[in-house]
């Protein structure tokens, strides 16, 4: 890593004594230069818990921010980190102030449909469970959007989807599916952004914009509504 690398911020709730994985793997693949960024901080609600634990194992600067979850607080992350890009790997609170260009969330599930507040983590994947087995999708996946302050709202960019199958639950889900998934794209995507291969101004309404090379691929989004406008 170099001090002319990009500053990143990552933001990543954990759980009290674990969680994270998705937090190691960016660091993992940044330790390597397969993704060139100085991680300069790593925020979680949690004092001592896992994430706490990564960031000590890797001797990166650790924050513990406390609520109110509001603006003043995360401006008080923004000055003392000073990022040139922020990334939610599994931040589970609202997020107010960050700016949305530079800002982007990984979400175990397609969005819009199984977004939103309480949409996270086992519960996402718990509702896309039962909608299959109501018959009313067949498949998940994996988003990646910027980050506006409406929960999952921001403009979408990357969505790589997995087949369901009879048998499958919310545990195998994230186990088999979306974790493996997870891990293997996320810190390639986070690249892209930072080297503004994927950009959007921020402005609502704006086109994110994304390489022709990308536009062709499964995992680049179809633009279906005003929060996929991709050129």
């Amino acid at each position: 890593m170099s001090s002319l690398n990009p500053r990143l911020l990552i933001l990543a709730s954990g759980t009290k004594d674990g969680g994270g994985s998705g937090l190691e793997k960016i660091i993992e693949h940044a330790l390597v230069d397969n993704l060139s960024v100085d991680i300069v901080g790593i925020v979680s609600n949690h004092e001592s818990g896992g994430v706490r634990q990564i960031a000590d194992k890797y001797q990166l600067p650790f924050y513990h921010m406390v609520g109110p979850f509001d603006g003043q607080a995360y401006t008080a992350v923004l000055n003392s980190f000073k990022p040139d890009f922020i990334v939610l790997s599994g931040w589970l609170k609202k997020t107010i102030g960050l700016p949305p260009n530079v800002t982007i969330n990984i979400h175990p599930a397609l969005l819009p449909k199984f977004g939103g507040p309480g949409l996270y983590g086992h519960y996402a994947h718990e509702a896309v469970i039962a909608a299959f087995e109501c018959g009313e999708v067949t498949q998940s996946g994996v988003t990646m959007h910027f980050v506006t302050e409406v929960y999952d709202a921001g403009p979408r960019f990357f969505e790589f989807r997995v087949p369901l199958v009879k048998g499958d639950t919310a545990e195998t889900l994230y186990e088999k599916k979306i974790k493996p998934a997870e891990h293997g794209w996320q810190w390639f995507i986070i690249r892209l952004v930072i080297t503004h291969d994927i950009y959007w101004s921020g402005v609502p309404g704006e086109p994110v914009i994304v390489p022709a090379w990308y536009y062709d691929l499964p995992i680049c989004p179809e633009s279906t509504d005003d929060n996929c406008i991709i050129t």
